[in-house]
């Protein structure tokens, strides 16, 4: 893998990893199914730099929850984090991996742990160590109570996923030589590998019959386009560029996730009433009778004859309120 330097400007630094099943789908939490979604769609995020440092994980994972929380945080501590847990060895980081500290600890906010790449790259990766209790008090006041994967050939849902929740959403690639110099905001076709690179997906726009997705990078403001954005269209992220799953973050407690991942697509019966419901994302969705059941079959419902009846932990979470069903 292929180290940069200063001189080019671009630090890379993602490992790509294989898919865990472990982790939370968001197609268990999606409110409603499939939704009508408008043409143009944006999520305001900021900018941040990564300089040379191969800290392009922690940005953007840091720079998603700046947006959901409306304060700029620590994309340093973040990176350092992940560093300190893969015990300082290797370039750069996971994104899952940083989505657990982030579940764990947390981040603090950007001035109380500020940025500079150009500090030596040892420095920068042992923030974590030499930072005070009250830094990490203030990272756990911003823990994430959940994170989600979203595959990335179901494109429909990971833009859902950002229409609904107004939070960035991370992802990776493999990421070459051509793609530093874009041509009108959009990377070339790849050539000569260069290593993994991690990135934020904030938006999309229609423009005749095709939709263009934008990213937001790590890079130097002047970099691409839009203060250090660029685009690729949406029906060649998978075909050309291989886009990688995408990852949000979601203010569900971790506890009431696994419950929600556990009884998605279960019907289930009410104890009181006998009313017949069915869990979808997080909804819960009233089946009227048999015929209303068997009218929607389509939609992969399992057997009407095994149904079960709702469990109490179901029926105390939080988002899954039996109440508002019907």
């Amino acid at each position: 893998m292929e180290k940069t330097t200063e001189e080019n400007l671009y630090g890379l630094g993602c490992e790509l990893v294989e898919d865990d099943e472990r982790n939370f789908g968001y197609h268990n939490i999606a409110v409603g199914g499939v939704i009508d979604l408008p043409d143009e769609f944006e999520v305001e995020t900021p900018h941040t730099y990564q300089g040379s440092i191969d800290s392009c994980v922690g940005q953007a994972v840091a720079g998603a929850k700046s947006t959901q929380e409306n304060d700029p945080k620590s994309p340093r501590f973040l990176w350092s984090l992940c560093k300190r847990a893969q015990k300082y060895k290797g370039w750069g980081t996971n994104v899952p991996l940083a989505l657990k500290m982030l579940q764990k600890i947390g981040v603090p906010k950007l001035s109380t742990i500020s940025e500079d790449p150009k500090l030596p790259r040892e420095t920068y990766m042992r923030v974590s160590d030499n930072s005070a209790q009250s830094v990490y008090d203030e990272a756990a006041e911003a823990k994430s109570d959940s994170y989600w994967y979203v595959y990335s050939k179901n494109l429909q849902l990971v833009k859902q996923a950002l229409f609904t929740e107004k939070i960035p959403l991370v992802t990776t690639m493999m990421w070459y030589k051509e793609y530093n110099q874009p041509i009108d905001g959009f990377l070339p076709r790849p050539k000569n590998e260069a290593a993994g690179h991690g990135f934020r997906f904030v938006g999309w726009k229609k423009i005749g019959d095709r939709y263009r997705w934008k990213f937001k990078n790590s890079f130097r403001e002047e970099w691409g386009v839009e203060k250090g954005c660029f685009y690729i269209w949406e029906d060649e992220l998978n075909s050309i560029y291989n886009i990688g799953t995408f990852f949000i973050t979601v203010d569900i407690p971790k506890e009431e996730a696994s419950i929600m991942d556990k009884y998605a697509g279960e019907l289930i019966k009410n104890a009181d009433d006998a009313k017949v419901f069915f869990v979808q994302g997080r909804d819960i969705v009233w089946i009227q009778s048999e015929d209303t059941f068997n009218f929607g079959k389509n939609k992969m419902w399992g057997d009407w004859n095994d149904i079960l009846t709702v469990p109490e932990e179901l029926k105390e979470t939080k988002k899954l309120s039996l109440n508002s069903a019907s």
